[in-house]
């Protein structure tokens, strides 16, 4: 027969601790271990009614020896309970529940510093019957049952390879001569270092606790107030909380602690709680509430225990919201972040700071070279890239492209500066006050004016043969359109094109056309103008003109350049 020990490891919450009921020393013991002696380890037939004075002398022994490698409080919290079951008894049962116990620990992922083993020295003596004195003796190493039933000596030694943790003697003589104690130190030391080696074989550390599937446990401070909160009338809101997750939660002088058994249930708890007591607001920090009201500048949300902030209209979305119904209702969920407070304390919301930011459309460079194509179609900017574009009229349009990029590519649009433009209104002007000899000449001079501005844009003789297919290109545009004006009738919102009606379009506009708009805004400098089919154009107020424009006036206006984001810039056509 051999000694057989069964140990089991419990984790509980610090609740679960044992209580003492002492005038001294502490209330509670957070480290319980408890020693059973079934009769039938011994192969006996009985009955339990209870502990014993053996059992409760055992356990309490190799609970001390335990004891001294268990991590601080404060770094593991956890009440734990070592259940140890004899199943066979032939020796100290009591150094293999120490034994046991250690792996037991390690085996549990509990931190414990070092194994604990421990064994029982033994002494078989010869005593002189007159004098008393031992004449002879032997020391016993790890003693069995027989033994230790006829030895003279039963000493226990618990420790580590640092030291001894527990040490516990019982001797049948009336005393045992101290060099034959010293004595025994050596072999129990030789003897429990032989035993560290094969424990550490089977598990040398705690096992990595899986943040999954291993109890939790999570300290936290709160006031009192909070506190009472949370338990609710005659703690029916806490124990609301445990049946719904399962977790267990105790309460005791402003310290909460949750234990759940795994890291998913951990988090719904912590969820509650955060929802009914809240926690410190941070700016930056991720909340959740619930919409309790819906204004017409935003909604209040409740969250963090009660608390409420502001949603505001313009923190709702990345994109334009016209209205607050639209994205949230009365009793929704939603995930916040706090952005920020006030002068008065009051807490503002944001909805699209936790939601992901939008890939913003890069638009095409002017001074990028864009290939033609033999079907060019131009995409108008928003009526805000309209005003934006009246607002930086004075701006410069790039720099110069050179030789090589015009190799490369050629512009499909001409695009000139706002004072070129404006020398060419000037010029239309005086051409339509001239009689048809003075309109013939402007039409040479604005054919000359063109070829010029093409060479000083840098179309040089190295690109001779592409420069000159570009010019004759402008000058059959402007000679189309002079045939236009005398055979056909004026262009209006809708453009004739043949028999059918089709409303105007990108590709149909071109330079030099004229066209009816409506004002649809008037700037400061300027007007944006509705050319029909959802195309804006931009009219540039001239120094020193009447402004009396109203929105809706139709005007008589003539397509005379392009700005750099292919925006139509347009000019007044005087009546004759």
């Amino acid at each position: 027969m051999f000694i057989q020990v069964l140990c089991t490891v419990t984790l509980g919450a610090p609740g679960d601790a044992q209580r003492l009921d002492s005038l001294v020393g502490p209330s509670s013991k957070r480290f319980m271990l408890h020693y059973s002696f079934p009769p039938f380890c011994t192969n006996e037939v009985g009955k339990r009614t209870g502990l014993n004075r053996r059992e409760v002398g055992h356990g309490t022994l190799a609970e001390k020896a335990l004891l001294a490698v268990l991590p601080p409080e404060d770094d593991f919290p956890y009440a734990v309970r070592i259940n140890s079951e004899v199943m066979a008894s032939d020796g100290s049962t009591s150094m293999a529940t120490v034994c046991g116990g250690s792996m037991a620990l390690m085996d549990s992922g509990i931190p414990v510093r070092e194994h604990v083993a421990g064994l029982s020295m033994g002494l078989v003596s010869d005593v002189d019957p007159s004098t008393g004195e031992i004449k002879d003796y032997r020391l016993l190493t790890d003693i069995l049952g027989l033994e230790d039933h006829l030895g003279d000596m039963d000493f226990k030694f618990a420790g580590t390879r640092n030291g001894v943790t527990a040490i516990q003697l019982d001797i049948k003589p009336a005393g045992i001569p101290l060099d034959i104690v010293c004595e025994s130190l050596d072999p129990a030391l030789k003897g429990r270092l032989q035993i560290l080696e094969h424990m550490e074989r089977e598990i040398s550390a705690p096992r990595i606790q899986d943040n999954i599937y291993s109890p939790r446990l999570v300290t936290s401070k709160y006031s009192n107030d909070a506190l009472r909160r949370l338990i609710g009338p005659v703690g029916a809101l806490k124990r609301k909380i445990e049946d719904e997750t399962g977790a267990r939660i105790s309460v005791s002088d402003g310290t909460l602690t949750i234990i759940a058994k795994n890291q998913s249930v951990m988090e719904k708890v912590q969820e509650k709680v955060d929802f009914i007591i809240g926690r410190e607001i941070e700016i930056g920090g991720v909340y959740k509430g619930i919409v309790v009201s819906v204004k017409e500048y935003g909604a209040f949300v409740e969250f963090n225990g009660g608390q409420q902030g502001l949603l505001h209209i313009s923190e709702l979305s990345h994109d334009p919201v016209s209205r607050v119904s639209d994205v949230v209702s009365v009793g929704q969920q939603l995930s916040l972040m706090c952005i920020g407070q006030d002068v008065r304390g009051n807490i503002n919301l944001s909805l699209k700071a936790t939601l992901p930011r939008p890939k913003s459309k890069t638009d095409i460079s002017v001074d990028e070279p864009v290939a033609p194509t033999s079907q060019e179609v131009n995409v108008w900017a928003a009526i805000e890239d309209v005003s934006n574009e009246l607002e930086n009229q004075g701006a410069t349009v790039g720099p110069e492209t050179n030789d090589s990029t015009l190799k490369s590519a050629t512009p499909a649009v001409l695009i000139r500066s706002a004072a070129e433009c404006d020398e060419e209104e000037k010029s239309d002007a005086l051409n339509l006050k001239g009689d048809n000899g003075s309109q013939s000449a402007s039409k040479s001079e604005k054919k000359t004016r063109i070829l010029s501005s093409l060479s000083e844009s840098g179309f040089s003789s190295r690109s001779a043969k592409k420069s000159k297919r570009s010019k004759d290109a402008i000058l059959d545009l402007i000679s189309d359109d002079e045939s236009e004006q005398k055979h056909t009738p004026e262009v209006g919102l809708h453009s004739q094109i043949g028999s059918d009606k089709a409303p105007m379009s990108a590709n149909k506009l071109k330079l030099g056309m004229r066209v009816t708009a409506k004002v649809h805004q008037i700037r400061a400098l300027g007007l944006v103008l509705d050319l029909g089919g959802g195309i804006r154009g931009m009219y540039r107020f001239e120094p020193g003109m009447k402004r009396d424009f109203e929105v809706g006036d139709e005007l008589r206006v003539k397509c005379s350049s392009f700005s750099t984001k292919g925006i139509p810039v347009l000019s007044l056509v005087k009546e004759e």
